[in-house]
């Protein structure tokens, strides 16, 4: 056998067991996506979301996140001046 044989052999065999690994079907409960009537249970937990909320909007407007770096490369990189 050649080594082009071998390798299309090889790639056969891998795709055959890919292919009939995606064939199981999967029943997967996930006990981390309640529904909304028992999230919001309390006044606080309501609180506690748009406050979880506002923060993410926050670090996305002006924290943690490459909006300030990618500014400063801009920055760096274009001069308004001759």
């Amino acid at each position: 056998m050649n080594s082009k044989t071998g390798i299309l052999l090889a790639l056969f065999f891998f795709g055959f067991l890919i292919l009939q690994g995606c064939t199981t079907d999967m029943d997967i409960r996930n006990d981390n996506d309640p529904d909304t009537k028992r999230v919001m249970v309390t006044p606080n937990d309501i609180e506690e979301l748009i406050s979880g909320s506002f923060r993410l909007y926050w670090f996305a407007a002006n924290g943690f996140f490459p909006a300030n770096t990618l500014s400063v490369l801009g920055d760096v990189k274009s001069t308004s001046w001759g």
